[in-house]
């Protein structure tokens, strides 16, 4: 409840312990942030292995040992992010290592190159663009204007 409250997830001055509806809420929010608190852990995880797997040095051993932890790591994140699909996630790691994985990868999303793919990629891209800074004051006073408005509005009908 801390981390919720301290992320700004949940307004625990808007709190009303007596209502269903905001118990309801209130445990739904928990929920995710805990979720999304697993989605983190499990990916911090898949990057140590990840980067245990491109160490020049590594031994084919503890490269066979890394691409297995990835597998795990991989399909258990996959598993977090998508739990409606977790059993063909299961399905897919098992049917083939890394490949089976990769192939449902490319199946539900597309290849490099391909249309759907592309256009995920520039979307994704598109989102990710950082903001300039004059675009975040623009903003910024955009909503202060749009919130000065929505008072002077408020004032006006209370």
């Amino acid at each position: 409840m801390v981390r919720a409250a301290a992320r700004g997830v949940i307004d625990y001055s808007q709190a009303d312990p007596a209502d269903a509806w905001w118990r309801r809420k209130h445990r739904w929010l928990l929920q995710e942030v805990a979720a999304q608190d697993d989605r983190d852990a499990t990916m911090a995880e898949l990057q140590r292995w990840a980067a245990a797997a491109t160490t020049p040095k590594i031994t084919d051993q503890s490269f066979d040992a890394a691409q297995a932890n990835i597998k795990q790591s991989l399909t258990a994140y996959l598993k977090l992010l998508y739990p409606w699909r977790a059993e063909e996630f299961d399905k897919a790691g098992s049917s083939g290592g890394i490949e089976g994985l990769l192939a449902y990868y490319e199946q539900e999303f597309g290849k490099p190159g391909e249309a759907r793919y592309e256009e995920m990629v520039a979307d994704l891209e598109k989102a990710l663009q950082p903001v300039s800074f004059a675009e975040q004051l623009r903003r910024r006073e955009k909503r202060k204007r749009e919130q000065m408005q929505k008072d002077s509005q408020n004032q006006l009908n209370g």
